[in-house]
């Protein structure tokens, strides 16, 4: 009997020790399940805290108005315009000024800041102003106004700066393509880009609408066709002064004739001339004031004598009617432009 009694002493003991072992394991996973549940607990929490926050956050940016006139200040620059003008194009620039994403503040002058150059950010408020992109002609500069393109991501400026340089680029309608194939030879092949700022059939062939239009400007591309169809003009590489003054001389100014696009030739000065450009009443002058060409007139014309020299590689015979193809022509149409490179 004694031998019965500790078998089943043992057997519960081993028993009770398994049931002990249990709860002690059913206890740690109690507790384990509890410090999980607390843990997701905390971070439904903060998710849900995150999540209030960011709906505020939301709502504030939603609430953001814009005046319909803004004053900028990009670097220290101070700029003036619209809403709209910001908004044009979508671009970096517009979605500062959205009420989403980047937001920016205004300073205590009441300017909205952007901490960037401020004289680069011009030309790219010029294009957005008026749809025409006016590049500086200093190539340190342009190099600026790339790098304020690439950031403000306006999409039109950012197509400009992916197009080959090396297209000449000139509106004009009286240059066909190959005319100005055949121009672009004639010029500095640096100077592919030509902006218009006089056309006759618009403004008039004036002296003083002439003279408004390139004074104090500098490397003028004069483009002019004859009733008869003949296509020539000058290029005027000086610096224009007050209507009426002397331009001094300079070896790059010269006559060109497309003569119906033929035999293009260009005319050169020897340095004879101490003066290459005015404007009187009949039109435009290059030469000395009492031995010159006049490049643009409705009366006859004399053979050219201070600009009477061939460049290089061109073959005529320098009269009278090189230019128009007659000694008296009458100029239908002139277009001038000032280069943007």
């Amino acid at each position: 009997m004694d031998q019965v009694d500790k078998i089943w002493k043992d057997m519960k003991d081993a028993v009770n020790a398994e049931l002990a072992k249990i709860q002690a394991e059913r206890e740690s996973l109690r507790k384990d399940t509890i410090a999980e549940l607390a843990k997701i607990q905390a971070e439904r929490d903060a998710f849900n805290k995150e999540k209030a926050e960011f709906e505020e956050t939301k709502k504030k940016i939603a609430s953001i108005h814009f005046p319909s006139n803004l004053k900028l200040d990009v670097g220290g620059k101070k700029f003036k315009t619209t809403l709209n003008t910001l908004k044009k194009e979508d671009s970096m620039l517009s979605r500062m000024f959205s009420g989403s994403g980047f937001q920016v503040q205004k300073d205590e002058d009441g300017c909205y800041f952007i901490d960037r150059p401020g004289k680069p950010f011009g030309p790219i408020l010029h294009y957005l102003q008026t749809g025409d992109f006016l590049p500086p002609k200093d190539p340190i500069m342009l190099e600026a106004v790339r790098k304020e393109v690439d950031f403000y991501q306006v999409p039109g400026l950012v197509e400009y700066f992916k197009k080959p340089k090396s297209t000449f680029v000139i509106e004009s309608k009286i240059l066909t393509d190959p005319m100005k194939v055949n121009l672009k030879k004639m010029l500095d092949p640096n100077l592919i880009n030509w902006r218009l700022i006089l056309d006759s059939t618009v403004s008039g062939q004036s002296a003083k609408v002439f003279d408004s239009a390139v004074k104090n400007k500098s490397r003028i591309l004069v483009v002019i066709q004859s009733t008869s169809g003949f296509v020539f003009g000058a290029y005027i590489a000086d610096t224009f002064g007050v209507p009426g003054s002397w331009v001094k001389g300079s070896t790059d100014t010269f006559l060109w004739t497309l003569r119906n696009n033929n035999s293009p030739v260009k005319l050169i000065t020897t340095g004879n001339c101490n003066s290459t450009g005015h404007f009187t009443d009949c039109g435009l002058h290059l030469g000395n004031q009492t031995d010159e060409l006049v490049a643009f007139c409705s009366h006859t014309c004399t053979t050219p004598s201070a600009f009477n020299t061939l460049a290089p590689g061109y073959n005529a015979t320098v009269d009278a009617n090189l230019l128009a193809g007659s000694s008296n022509w009458t100029p239908q149409r002139m277009e001038v432009f000032e280069t943007t490179n």
